[in-house]
């Protein structure tokens, strides 16, 4: 049995291409609970370049810690 019910979350993005031709390096979506705790998701439109992700999508799910 579940100690915390199900989350979720919509991010959509109009204009993907406009996005990606801007040379945005990451856009982060805004805070949002799931599972009791703060998430956002990290979008990295051309890749995450640190990452070896060049020519890709990188997308993450980062967890919110407040100091």
């Amino acid at each position: 049995m579940r100690s915390h019910p199900p989350g979720h979350y919509l991010f959509k993005i109009e204009s993907f291409s406009l996005l990606a031709e801007a040379n945005v390096e990451n856009f982060k979506s805004d805070t949002f609970e799931a599972g009791g705790y703060q998430w956002r998701l990290v979008l990295y439109p051309n890749g995450n370049k640190r990452s070896n992700g060049s020519g890709h999508i990188s997308l993450y799910l980062e967890i919110v810690i407040e100091i």
